[in-house]
């Protein structure tokens, strides 16, 4: 794997950069990329730490295999991309656009993806743990059988999506848009519910809730569960 450390790049030096290095496998550390629109380039295998992205547009090239450590890339579009197999760890990728990606077995492992778009994105096998996705569109994302650790879906638009038999261990459901989500099955004792109310609650169907959920749910009617 070949080195590249506190490079800053512009759309010219990093297709030269690529152009000068193909088929070997690149680590970038450190590195700025900023105020560029990248199409149909491909960059598999690559790693990326610690480096900033800002104005950037990489639609339809290919990351896949690549793996992304500490970096900022806030408002980065990815529409059209391909990122199978790829891995996020501690990225804050907020405001982000998945539009229409390939995601195919990618995972974000604590990261922040607050606003962040997954509209129209082939996502089989995509896994999310210890994230923040408030605010994010994730509409018909599959999340059976998962086991959701650690995340916040607080004003999420999760219309669409399939939460069958998932386990949530410390996560939240505040405020998000549940439009014909499917929960069946579905452990929800580890969630923050937030203040659903009893009438809302049927779209919970089949799912397993805890004594103290099921009596915040009924308490705005004056009952109280023993």
């Amino acid at each position: 794997m070949l080195n590249i450390e506190h490079e800053h790049f512009s759309k010219g030096t990093l297709l030269k950069c690529i152009k000068k290095n193909v088929g070997k496998d690149l680590r970038f550390v450190e590195c700025v990329f900023e105020n560029f629109e990248l199409s149909d380039v491909e960059c598999n295998n690559a790693m990326f730490e610690r480096c900033s992205f800002a104005n950037i547009d990489f639609k339809s090239c290919s990351f896949d295999d690549s793996i992304w450590k500490n970096c900022r890339a806030i408002g980065t579009d990815f529409s059209y991309s391909s990122l199978m197999d790829a891995t996020f760890d501690a990225c804050d990728l907020s405001s982000s656009k998945w539009i229409g990606s390939q995601l195919a077995q990618a995972s974000f492992q604590s990261c922040k993806l607050l606003g962040a778009s997954f509209l129209r994105s082939k996502n089989i096998g995509l896994s999310f743990s210890e994230c923040i996705l408030a605010l994010s569109n994730l509409q018909g994302i599959s999340f059976k059988n998962h086991h959701l650790n650690k995340i916040d879906f607080s004003e999420a638009d999760l219309g669409g999506c399939d939460f069958r038999d998932a386990i949530f261990e410390d996560c939240r459901l505040n405020n998000a848009i549940l439009r014909n989500v499917r929960f069946s099955g579905a452990d929800l004792r580890g969630c923050d519910l937030g203040r659903m109310k009893l009438q809302d609650a049927g779209i919970l169907k089949g799912a397993v809730i805890s004594k103290n959920q099921a009596s915040d749910l009924l308490s705005g009617y004056g009952l109280k569960v023993m």
